[in-house]
């Protein structure tokens, strides 16, 4: 334990200052490019983001490293896994949702930004922490139940992974909209409140999006199904909720701790769900 604690002591500084360098190069690249970042509401500070970013970016890095900590394949292989995961949720996924609910601009700038820091960030973790059992090839043993069951098993496992996908949306999001619906329905602090149609649509999209940069990571994961649930759950809740909730200090304190608990306990049902479809029980 003692050892691993150390290990964990100078490899996090390390890969969090690579995604926080890459990521102000690629803003100042998108600046470069004439592509405008987005415009926060001016109640938004100047140090309490920053700080958000840092510590964000501090649990990005430890999150990829559990999960690279468990992964079969080459270094390479494993850190361009993390590498999609981590710009899928803060890149497109992001600007897909901030389309439907903010009034924010510049979203073409957040769905490409986040592209050179998450590949940096990949591969500097996967090539600090390294998988158990060696490099093993990721198709060569892949603990993936519906690989036993052949194209049958994939050809109902995906689209319920998707459709599972919306619905613990609205399980866990519709007692938090009844708490803090009247921000978006007022349009208070850039927010605003689309059509149940537009938020179906978009969730179904969002849904297969995510489902399409989770499945290699699930593919080539080497514990158990408990452990998958465990640190993929708290991952996914990282990467789709902790760290931008971190940084969105211009919303009401109360808002941002009701949707901080939301977004955990989807990353957890989600986790769970993937988990139960494609991860074996107990690993060879």
């Amino acid at each position: 334990m003692g050892r691993k604690v150390l290990e964990f002591s100078w490899k996090l500084p390390l890969c969090a200052a690579t995604y926080l360098v890459a990521t102000m190069i690629a803003g100042a690249a998108m600046v470069a490019l004439g592509l405008p970042l987005p415009e926060l509401p001016t109640s938004a500070g100047k140090s309490v983001p920053l700080a958000g970013l840092v510590l964000g970016s501090v649990l990005l890095v430890l999150s990829l490293g559990l999960l690279a900590d468990r992964l079969r394949g080459g270094r390479v292989a494993r850190g361009l896994m993390l590498a999609a995961f981590g710009y899928v949720c803060l890149g497109p996924n992001a600007a897909i949702e901030a389309s439907v609910f903010t009034k924010f601009d510049g979203l073409t700038a957040m769905a490409i930004m986040p592209l050179i820091p998450c590949v940096l960030a990949g591969l500097v973790t996967a090539a600090l922490f390294t998988q158990r059992g060696g490099a093993e090839a990721v198709v060569g043993r892949a603990p993936c139940s519906a690989r036993d069951a052949g194209w049958q098993g994939w050809l109902w496992r995906v689209p319920a992974a998707v459709v599972s996908f919306v619905l613990i949306y609205f399980l866990f999001g519709m007692p938090v909209g009844a708490l803090v619906g009247e921000y978006y329905r007022q349009e208070q602090f850039g927010l605003i409140l689309p059509s149940l149609g537009v938020v179906i649509r978009t969730q179904l999209i969002r849904g297969a999006v995510y489902l399409l940069a989770c499945l290699p990571i699930v593919i080539a994961w080497s514990g158990s199904r408990r452990g998958f649930v465990l640190i993929f759950g708290i991952a996914f809740f990282v990467f789709t909720g902790l760290f931008g909730m971190l940084q969105a200090t211009w919303l009401p304190t109360q808002m941002r701790v009701i949707h901080t608990v939301e977004l955990f306990a989807d990353g957890m049902a989600y986790a769970g769900v993937l988990g139960f479809l494609f991860v074996r029980e107990t690993q060879p």
